[in-house]
């Protein structure tokens, strides 16, 4: 397969050299034609061994795909290409890697929770371009210091992408790529800005980021297919109880929440988007439907006081115990007996 030249995103990074830290290889890069995708994904939710945090890294024509793994789930995609980095969502990562069996390559490797967060937070966002002056790119470090940056650092040379971690200016640690025990920190930092055999200087690219704690759990589309149908039913208990005022009111407290829940948008009954298109962090999407519900049933106890349990309980029966186990009753404001 020839190597792709497209590179990532405004840099000249070619995306066909990028190499991810790993604590270890399940798989090593090798062709995706050789790769059973739903295999893999099934080996790491069912076999001891597979049970791990790592990513699966799909080298295609035009980009790279990564899967997030958490003991062995999939919880999460993205997509790293010349015009955008992005999160995807898993269906179609999964689409995409099976579709490029012929034009593609992929890796299979573990890594620390915490690297995958950084991982998942270059393509969620948000992240911020850091120039790197190519006369003199070792000058990015003693800047961040002056600014005092708190923050990760993604840091690539070459293709290998390095997560640099920064409080009030001072480097606290990191993930470094393919770096020998006995080689010091800065040494290989100071390694990453050698010129090549042609006296030209590597590829280089800085991206300053915030990621999350953890790489969130995307949202199954069966799941909000649920939510909306939860939406549903209690938007037509309403109706019954307030003289169609339901629908009304439903799209009212949506307004309400979005603005701090925009996952809400997509619990609307005229939603159209496809819920296995979409990407939405699966508490996300729990804590938009019950900032809505709240709003919704809050504004109806004003008409019917103590009407709100009795509600709920008939919306949501057919599917309380997956309700209980995303946490939805826990921050609600009334009590459920069943």
């Amino acid at each position: 397969m020839r190597a792709s030249s497209a590179c990532l995103l405004q840099s000249t990074v070619r995306l066909h050299d990028i190499v991810f830290p790993a604590t270890g290889y399940l798989l090593r890069r090798t062709r995706l034609a050789f790769v059973d995708i739903a295999n893999l994904i099934s080996f790491a939710q069912r076999s001891r061994d597979g049970k791990v945090d790592a990513y699966f890294a799909g080298y295609l024509p035009e980009e790279v795909v990564l899967l997030f793994f958490h003991q062995g789930t999939l919880v999460n995609a993205a997509t790293l290409g010349p015009v955008a980095r992005e999160i995807l969502p898993i269906d179609e990562a999964v689409r995409r890697l099976k579709a490029a069996g012929e034009r593609g390559e992929g890796l299979y490797a573990t890594a620390d929770a915490a690297q995958l967060a950084m991982m998942y937070g270059a393509s969620a966002g948000p992240a911020e371009l850091r120039f790197v002056n190519p006369s003199d790119p070792a000058e990015m470090f003693p800047a961040l210091m002056d600014e005092r940056y708190s923050g990760v650092l993604e840091f690539i040379s070459g293709g290998r992408v390095n997560y640099l971690q920064f409080d009030e200016g001072q480097f606290t640690g990191g993930y470094l790529c393919d770096r020998a025990e006995d080689v010091s920190v800065p040494s290989y930092l100071e390694a990453m800005f050698t010129p090549l055999a042609d006296d030209s200087l590597p590829a280089i690219a800085g991206t300053l980021l915030h990621p999350p704690s953890t790489v969130p759990t995307q949202a199954l589309p069966s799941q909000l297919r649920m939510y909306r149908e939860v939406v549903e039913r209690l938007v037509d208990a309403v109706n019954a109880e307030l003289n169609d005022e339901g629908t009304r009111r439903a799209h009212k407290s949506i307004d309400d929440v979005i603005a701090l829940h925009p996952e809400a948008t997509y619990l609307r009954l005229e939603a159209a988007a496809d819920p296995g298109s979409l990407a939405i962090a699966a508490n996300a999407l729990t804590q938009a439907l019950t900032a809505w519900v709240t709003d919704l049933l809050q504004g109806v106890e004003i008409v019917l006081p103590t009407s709100a349990p009795g509600l709920l309980r008939e919306a949501t029966r057919d599917h309380r115990h997956v309700l209980h186990g995303a946490g939805f009753y826990d921050t609600l404001p009334w009590t459920i007996d069943w």
